[in-house]
């Protein structure tokens, strides 16, 4: 081989072996809130585990997957969706076309919508090939997840049931009862008057002695049932509902969690006016670090034993 090949081969060899250096997985659990603009989408990222938690409402999410994963690893262990809105579920038909996603946690509504019945379709497809597996979100579903931290389902199966009622009764639903089901027996009735933030799935996470709390977009009355329920306890890092919507993350919830940090999802100058002023109050009374995806971009939690940090 010519002396000039030789050396041409040896720096791309150099250079390969670098680049996929550069792609080791770090060895600490990450939380990468995607700057995906007026939507939710947040990645878990365990070595070469990940967990993504809604996909905002296009394609921006594929780029921050990009950014937060390596080159060669096509496969999302578990995927979630919280609600069929979206800018929660618009880009994660493309997520199910580019990545192998093993495991779907999320409610099979009836809500009508092109890119939720677009998103149902490509489901089903995959599930028919036996490439996904459905798992529907029973409150007190707990999930191990990748050897180093759990997650546990605290969605409110009551809500869609108390919503279509007189709002006169008190919350009292079976712990086995599914919120899908529920959706299910009322959806024929009166789809129409369904509030899908409401029925978000809500997930508190336990991350190396750390609790994180995810609520979608669930609103104050979705709170107040968890309240009452009694599933509701302090947590380190909260993931603030709705984008900071003013029916959102209330006195009372806010009270009994007593967050440390608050995440927000959130489009810069977005036409929602998002986060609102009184919420960023209610988080300050409490002594809450507040993080914006409006102004920082994707952010990034890195997980200790114990502690955790926002990176800068």
């Amino acid at each position: 081989m010519h002396k000039t090949a030789v050396v041409a081969c040896a720096v791309v060899c150099f250079v390969g072996a670098w680049l996929v250096a550069q792609e080791r997985p770090l060895p600490h659990v990450r939380l990468i809130v995607c700057d995906v603009g007026q939507g939710d989408a947040l990645l878990f990222v365990s070595g070469s585990w990940q967990m993504l938690v809604d996909g905002g409402q296009d394609d921006t999410v594929l780029s921050c997957l990009s950014r937060h994963m390596p080159f060669w690893d096509r496969t999302i262990e578990v995927v979630v969706a919280t609600h069929p809105d979206k800018d929660h579920i618009g880009g994660l038909r493309s997520v199910l076309e580019r990545f192998e996603t093993p495991l779907l946690l999320m409610e099979w509504s009836e809500k009508e919508s092109t890119d939720f019945e677009a998103l149902k379709a490509l489901i089903s497809s995959k599930r028919a090939e036996n490439k996904l597996r459905l798992l529907q979100p029973t409150q007190g579903l707990r999930m191990q997840l990748s050897g180093v931290f759990q997650a546990e389902v605290l969605s409110s199966h009551a809500i869609i049931e108390w919503l279509l009622a007189d709002q006169n009764g008190d919350i009292q639903a079976s712990a086995e009862t599914q919120l899908w089901d529920s959706a299910r027996v009322t959806a024929g009735k009166n789809t129409a008057h369904i509030n899908y933030n409401e029925g978000s799935i809500v997930l508190l996470l336990e991350i190396n002695g750390t609790r994180v709390l995810l609520t979608g977009d669930l609103e104050s009355l979705g709170e107040q049932a968890l309240l009452r329920q009694g599933v509701i306890e302090q947590v380190d890092i909260l993931k603030v509902g709705h984008h900071g919507s003013k029916t959102s993350t209330s006195d009372a919830f806010l009270h009994a969690l007593q967050p440390e940090t608050a995440l927000i999802s959130v489009g810069k100058k977005n036409s929602y006016g998002h986060p609102s002023p009184e919420v960023i109050d209610r988080l300050r009374a409490f002594s809450t670090d507040i993080y914006s995806t409006a102004e920082q971009g994707d952010i990034q939690i890195v997980f200790l034993n114990g502690s955790y940090v926002v990176l800068p």
